[in-house]
């Protein structure tokens, strides 16, 4: 590989080290400002006082994640213009949390999203779905984690262990010390970091090549301007439709069924703000990544006739945006530390919501239960304090741990995504919508619909995937001699290398399934993953003994269908015979205190009258 020279100043590394201070700092004020108010509630949740606009950042921020910056422009670079589509992908993964999942976690007040599979299967199917999410959730950090570090370690001095170390160090410390609201807080930040990062990579390199037009007469000559991308065929991995109707599923998870967001929708004052944090969030994700994908389209145009992949000049594809920034900005101080400090905002928001959220899903689904004596707010804090320092190194140790895999880091993202996100969704549907499923349905049927997704992937994996890539050859003829040098050498050594290993003889067997079921695209598996075990789970409740709708708990169901807007008989046909739910009615809190006072006073004027 060429040995890139960094270009990170004294202005750069003022701007990247405030950026972190600033977190540490969120975090110290939160612990001092709350040194009185020590209960998990306020911890987790701020009380339920946190502005939706706020907490709509810090959902966009975790969402995104530094591989929105890093990955979404290496993605539209080998892809296409199609990834443009993600903003819709995005539209279709918000509908169901705001519909269904908003008002469902409002109405019955749960320590954690994962409290209703206990209350409306068994605390059985609960445990598997957390020990799953929890499984999930370390290994996406891990991979963002060390990720970011090796992209990032071309354009910055700091060594990838350094890089890991301190982001996991940071993240523990101000999450720890000052809970969500550090979180929050630190992630709307961090989202005007980012997005400052992004903008300006956007626009000097649209100036480097002429405009955005340049860069799209470049694609178009390649065969990649195929936004209008509409083929339905389920092995093609990017499309319009296995980005939006196949991806869609899987990312709902993320509004729905995932612990960090899930927790700060719990944290606006009711539905109607959580609706607009997710309303902020979606505008914000979605602006994040169509400005991601143009920087794809820009990059492509940018590097036209010399991949640095291929020259050798780097060694991932992730790293080609940080070349980007170095060779734009060599001669401007800042930007470098601008751009890094906008991927390492992204990496910290996904670890710290990450820590928090896993905090209070051990604390209230194995640990409470089994304390032995109830836990008061003084013995939660010590133990959140103590989860948060233990999830930290649980993160780095799962991140080291990855750095061993080398190349394919970025498919096992693809791989967690499609296989245990749409079966999560799949699993709460079944129960908040249909009443007849029951408990080994629910158990069951998550263990199906990730097996099926399990058993393609490994196909997939074992067997090659062959059918449905775009592949567009990159080239080298416009780079310098230099360059050219370096990537003969390259060649050379590797294929002295090659000539003294044996190889192992291909078989010219392939089963059926190699060239059929195995060559499904990863993104369907978020579809195929929630239907599947939506039917598995109705499918296995018929043959145990479905539950009676008239014996279910209204306040756990969700129909389909709902509203005042539509007829009575619609809305009594998809209630399935289930009974009528009546809302409670609370007065916000200044009114319940102004009828409080007001029975006060009546009862003292009583008193002296008697």
């Amino acid at each position: 590989m060429v040995e890139v020279a960094h270009n990170f100043g004294i202005v750069d590394t003022i701007l990247f080290v405030g950026s972190l201070l600033v977190a540490i700092a969120v975090g110290v004020y939160y612990a001092y400002v709350d040194r009185n108010m020590s209960s998990l509630d306020n911890y987790y949740y701020a009380g339920k006082k946190i502005s939706p606009i706020a907490v709509g950042f810090s959902c966009a921020v975790t969402f995104i994640s530094s591989i929105t910056v890093l990955s979404i422009p290496v993605m539209t670079y080998t892809h296409g213009t199609v990834i443009i589509w993600y903003f819709a992908t995005n539209i279709v993964a918000m509908l169901p949390g705001v519909i269904y999942f908003i008002p469902l976690i409002h109405r019955l007040q749960l320590p954690s999203i994962f409290e209703y599979l206990e209350r409306r299967f068994h605390s059985v199917v609960k445990k598997a779905c957390t020990v799953v999410f929890c499984f999930y959730q370390i290994m996406w950090m891990a991979i963002a984690t060390h990720l970011t570090a090796i992209a990032l370690n071309i354009v910055s001095p700091m060594s990838v262990s350094l890089s890991i170390i301190l982001t996991i160090c940071i993240c523990a410390f101000y999450t720890t010390l000052g809970g969500i609201k550090a979180v929050v807080w630190v992630d709307t930040i961090q989202s005007f970091i980012m997005a400052a990062g992004i903008i300006a990579v956007t626009v000097q390199t649209s100036i480097s090549i002429g405009g955005m037009g340049e860069a799209l007469e470049a694609m178009a000559q390649k065969g990649l301007n195929n936004f209008w991308n509409f083929d339905p065929d389920i092995t093609v991995s990017y499309s319009f439709w296995s980005l939006v109707v196949g991806l869609g599923p899987a990312w709902s998870s993320y509004y729905c069924t995932n612990q960090s967001l899930t927790q700060r929708l719990q944290s606006c004052k009711n539905a109607r703000d959580s609706r607009i944090a997710c309303l902020v969030s979606f505008v914000i994700s979605s602006t994040f990544l169509t400005l991601s994908a143009l920087n794809g389209m820009v990059m492509f145009k940018y590097f036209e006739g010399c991949d640095p992949v291929k020259s050798g000049e780097i060694k991932m594809k992730d790293q080609l945006i940080p070349l980007l920034v170095i060779r734009l900005f060599k001669h401007v101080p800042g930007i470098s530390g601008l751009f890094v400090s906008a991927a390492y905002s992204g990496m910290l928001s996904t670890v710290s919501s990450g820590i928090n959220s896993l905090s209070v899903l051990i604390l209230e689904v194995f640990i409470r239960p089994v304390y032995g004596r109830p836990i008061n707010d003084a013995t939660g804090m010590k133990i959140s304090r103590c989860l948060g320092l233990i999830l930290g190194l649980s993160v780095m140790a799962a991140t080291f741990l990855v750095g061993q895999l080398s190349t394919i880091s970025m498919h096992l993202i693809t791989i967690i995504d499609s296989a245990f996100s749409g079966p999560l969704v799949g699993v709460y549907l079944s129960g908040m919508l249909i009443p007849w499923t029951n408990r080994k349905g629910g158990l069951f049927g998550l263990v199906l619909g990730m097996g099926l997704n399990l058993w393609i992937i490994i196909g997939q994996l074992v067997w090659g995937k062959t059918t449905g890539e775009i592949t567009v050859e990159k080239s080298i003829e416009n780079c310098s001699a230099s360059v050219l040098f370096n990537h003969s050498l390259a060649n050379n050594t590797t294929s002295m290398y090659s000539s003294t290993n044996m190889t192992t003889p291909v078989e010219d067997y392939r089963p059926y399934l190699a060239d059929t079921l195995y060559q499904v695209s990863l993104p369907f598996l978020g579809v195929i993953g929630l239907c599947s075990t939506f039917l598995f789970a109705i499918l296995i409740s018929a043959v145990t003994g479905l539950q009676k709708a008239e014996d279910a708990d209204p306040s756990l169901f969700i129909p389909l269908v709902y509203g005042k807007r539509f007829p009575t008989k619609v809305l009594k046909f998809f209630r399935f015979g289930v009974p009528e739910y009546e809302e409670k009615f609370e007065p916000p809190s200044s009114q319940m205190e102004e009828l409080q006072a007001t029975k006060l006073l009546e009862k003292t004027i009583i008193g002296h009258k008697g």
